[in-house]
């Protein structure tokens, strides 16, 4: 025979767990704002001091990044106290990295340095088709448009033949 009062137990249990499981993070979500902060600044140019909008800020530790807006701004929301490397990249510019301390709202500003490449000259040569069959010992054949329409042939295959050096099995369907 059943008991009528086994379901309810059940229930009871299961919302009593449930409000347990709540409460701890309720308290979980207090603690860490406690200890948690905000990190933000302006990224600019160190020579002339324009903005640098799109640049990218990156902190490894979290895995945490933000690409700066349109005006240089970046910002960090809920990041745990501690102290993190802090890296920011632009194209055209040195990385910059700094350890910053994070404890409530931080402000970081960072002014990045160009960085100037310089690459050694592109030589291009070209040499003519013709040049180029001259110089080679083999005999070379060119099979272009021209030699297709005054060599006619059924196919592609039996055109080829023509050419020195070039046989074909002409057993089979294909």
């Amino acid at each position: 025979m059943k008991h009528p009062i086994l379901p309810y137990l059940f229930l009871f249990l299961l919302i009593s767990s449930y409000q347990k499981t709540l409460a701890q993070g309720n308290s979980l979500n207090k603690a860490m704002s406690k200890i948690s902060g905000t990190l933000s600044g302006t990224i600019t140019d160190q020579k002339r001091g324009t903005t640098l909008g799109g640049a990218t800020v990156y902190i490894p530790d979290l895995k945490l990044g933000v690409a700066a807006d349109a005006s240089g701004h970046y910002y960090f929301r809920s990041i745990p106290s501690g102290t993190y490397l802090v890296e920011v990249h632009y194209i055209g510019y040195k990385p910059v990295t700094r350890n910053i301390y994070i404890n409530g709202a931080v402000i970081e500003n960072f002014e990045m340095q160009d960085n100037i490449i310089e690459e050694s000259a592109v030589v291009i040569t070209g040499l003519s088709k013709a040049t180029q069959i001259k110089r080679s010992p083999i005999p070379i054949v060119s099979v272009n448009h021209e030699y297709i329409s005054t060599n006619l042939n059924t196919n592609i295959i039996d055109a080829i033949t023509r050419v020195p050096g070039i046989t074909a099995v002409t057993t089979g369907p294909n």
